[in-house]
């Protein structure tokens, strides 16, 4: 008998709903439906979870077609399921809340991160196509000599 079956089968055993199983391990009715179809297989918790609902050991789950009866059961571990009523898994479905949180969360660092790229291209254009400011000299630093155009001869300076 395989996983999805002994699930089904053990539910209907203890005759309770979908619903009921999936409130006491705090998993939606679609996984419980999902776990015993095959289509998925539940986590580890849920397995543990399950194994405490059902009262069989996880071993039956996932072994072969042992029968639950046939493995002895030790003093220890009837205390147990006596003191510590069954915990609910943990959800292994995220929220839509916390869905829109993590993609919000992606959105903004995507987006800081194209507005950092966009300033570090502004800057480094900036930078590159800067224009340099000429040299500008004083003329009354330049060492021009005068030359009288009636002293010169035949039109030259020289």
């Amino acid at each position: 008998m395989e996983l999805n079956e002994k699930l089904l089968s053990l539910r209907k055993k203890n005759k309770l709903t979908q619903a009921q199983v999936s409130e006491t391990l705090d998993v939606s009715r679609q996984a419980i439906s999902n776990w015993e179809t095959g289509a998925v297989l539940p986590s580890t918790d849920n397995l543990l979870a399950l194994s405490r609902l059902y009262q069989v050991p996880v071993d039956h789950l996932l072994n072969g077609d042992t029968d639950p009866m046939s493995v002895p059961v030790t003093e220890k571990e009837v205390d147990k399921k006596e003191e510590a009523p069954p915990e609910p898994a943990k959800p292994t479905t995220y929220s839509k809340l916390d869905m829109l949180r993590k993609h919000s969360v992606i959105i903004l660092l995507y987006l800081f991160t194209l507005f950092l790229v966009v300033l570090i291209s502004v800057l480094v254009t900036l930078f590159l196509t800067r224009e340099k400011e000429p040299d500008v000299l004083d003329v009354s630093d330049l060492n021009v000599e005068y030359v009288d155009p009636a002293t010169v001869e035949d039109g030259s300076f020289w």
